[in-house]
């Protein structure tokens, strides 16, 4: 399956989905756009806006037209379906923290047990979505530069190619990963480039100077946000979305100078977040330093001391979609706009304990201005 799935994710792809992610950037300028303006309306001297929920409608829309090919458009209406079920599948739970420790832990034993972790109504929805949508390209022989498009194709592959379940499926984890992952990241990144408005400053400096060469986030012009990416790697470090990542040995392995053996069918936990806050390899870890990631002091790291995707033959896949969706997403928003902290801002921000994923407790609320 990963063998078939990875060239959705060349640069070629990239390259033809990136003005899909331009578009909707550009319809989420225009939705703060517009807050500001009624801000400015009531004589208001300043304007907060709670980022999170935005950002995660902007994921959102990305993610549902570069997968499913659909225009959600939950920008301008928070209560499409695809924004509320996507928010579901955080917010509410199946089960409770028991049963997903034993759905971890003993996976063969949950699947003998035909345990589910999703809800039915979200299953539900998501199963009508590809199969309504794969019924509409069939008929009228529609062709996209989308991932639901690569995994039409592989239904043809001889010796049984991908059945419905298993398409819906990749569909939807690719919807999961993408949409919540990257609005968080950029959710603290935002944060971050709030409280530090030097930093801030400089970065705004690229995207203009970047803007000024191309005129528009065309595939050129993103390569070259090479600060706006070193934000978003040091903001991955600092606020690691998936604090630890799990693999099994797929074989006895020795680990290299000791007499340890990792048996085969171990599980492995890998603390990513504790090695992104290691003192030894990030002086100062607390602190938000995006000139970590220049060229030159990535080089003098290990390989493994940054792992927010992961590593090796089972990285995250995505990874490049998600970067690339963030950056540009980063970019617009620092083209038009100025970030600071508000009196609702909450400094430091409280992580949810009971979120999944590492997420902020609440909204992010930032006074936003005009630049």
């Amino acid at each position: 399956m990963r063998t078939k799935l990875t060239p959705t994710f060349t640069s070629l792809k990239m390259h033809q989905m990136l003005p899909t992610v331009v578009e909707i950037c550009e319809r989420f300028v225009a939705v703060v756009q517009k807050d500001l303006e009624a801000s400015r309306a009531t004589s208001a001297p300043e304007t907060p806006i709670e980022m999170k929920d935005l950002l995660a409608r902007f994921t959102t829309d990305v993610i549902g037209s570069c997968a499913f090919g659909l225009d959600c458009n939950s920008l301008a209406n928070p209560n499409v379906e695809f924004r509320v079920f996507g928010r579901k599948v955080f917010t509410e739970r199946r089960h409770g923290r028991l049963v997903f420790g034993l759905v971890q832990s003993f996976p063969k034993l949950a699947r003998h047990l035909h345990i589910k972790l999703a809800r039915d109504d979200v299953s539900d929805f998501y199963m009508r979505v590809v199969r309504e949508t794969l019924e509409y390209r069939d008929q009228n022989k529609v062709q996209r530069n989308d991932f639901l498009n690569l995994l039409m194709e592989l239904r043809k592959e001889s010796g049984g190619g991908l059945t419905f379940n298993q398409i819906a499926a990749q569909a939807f984890v690719f919807f999961l990963a993408g949409f919540e992952t990257s609005s968080s990241t950029m959710g603290f990144a935002l944060y971050l480039l709030a409280m530090h408005p030097e930093t801030q400053k400089r970065a705004r400096e690229e995207v203009q100077r970047v803007w000024a060469k191309y005129g528009e986030f065309n595939y050129e012009a993103y390569k070259e946000l090479k600060y706006i990416q070193q934000v978003f790697f040091e903001t991955m470090r600092m606020y690691s979305i998936l604090p630890i990542i799990m693999r099994k040995a797929t074989k006895d392995y020795n680990v290299p100078g000791t007499s340890h053996v990792i048996e085969a069918e171990t599980t492995v936990i890998i603390p990513a977040d504790a090695i992104h806050h290691d003192p030894d390899i990030y002086p100062e870890p607390e602190r938000f330093d995006p000139d970590r990631f220049a060229p030159e002091a990535v080089e003098q790291r290990h390989p493994m001391s940054w792992l927010p995707f992961g590593a090796g033959p089972r990285n995250c896949i995505g990874l490049r979609f998600g970067e690339m969706q963030s950056v540009i997403g980063l970019a617009m928003l620092l083209k038009h706009f100025q970030f600071s902290a508000a009196k609702e801002t909450p400094i430091p921000l409280e992580i949810d304990k009971e979120s999944f994923i590492l997420a902020s407790k609440g909204g992010i609320v930032l006074n936003v201005q005009s630049a």
